[in-house]
């Protein structure tokens, strides 16, 4: 363990032997924590999904916006009071659907999009204290979809991604 993350833990554990309460599930105080020591810790889920044919990218989008708005977890920021991590709704957030167009590419070119792709969302960090905890791009190509989704283990699980 380097020295920063012994450094963090020590911080961590030392703040957590108080008494002060967590508005968090243990999942999400083990993710919070876990995340405190390192940041760089692999704490999200990811789901890759094939959508055949047809599909409107303004209808997709307005679904992810009705998620949001109906799921508060969504919408939650995890912020450090004292060193307590607490959870904090918020009335908004904004999930971007990033949309990539690989029309007109090969099956080998369109493999190594996606490879690429799922490699940079995999790579990019959550910070929990901003939003959003969950990010969805979308790889078209004619009648070929494919949407990577990737959340934070703060507001997702390997089951609820797939739902």
């Amino acid at each position: 363990m380097s020295p920063e993350a012994q450094n963090n833990l020590d911080r961590v554990l030392a703040k957590a032997s108080g008494s002060a309460s967590t508005n968090l599930l243990p999942e999400q105080v083990r993710s919070w924590t876990l995340l405190q020591i390192d940041p760089d810790s692999p704490e999200y889920v990811v789901g890759a999904f094939e959508i055949s044919g047809s599909l409107s990218i303004p209808v997709l989008q307005q679904s992810i916006t009705a998620t949001e708005g109906r799921a508060d977890i969504l919408r939650s920021v995890f912020k450090d009071y004292l060193g307590v991590p607490l959870r904090v709704v918020r009335s908004t957030t904004r999930i971007a659907l990033e949309v990539v167009d690989a029309d007109g590419q090969s099956d080998d070119e369109l493999e190594e999009l996606l490879q690429t792709t799922a490699g940079s969302e995999i790579s990019a960090r959550f910070i929990p204290d901003q939003q959003p905890l969950m990010r969805a791009v979308l790889v078209t190509q004619r009648d070929r979809n494919m949407l990577l989704v990737k959340a934070s283990k703060l507001v997702a699980d390997f089951r609820s991604i797939e739902l």
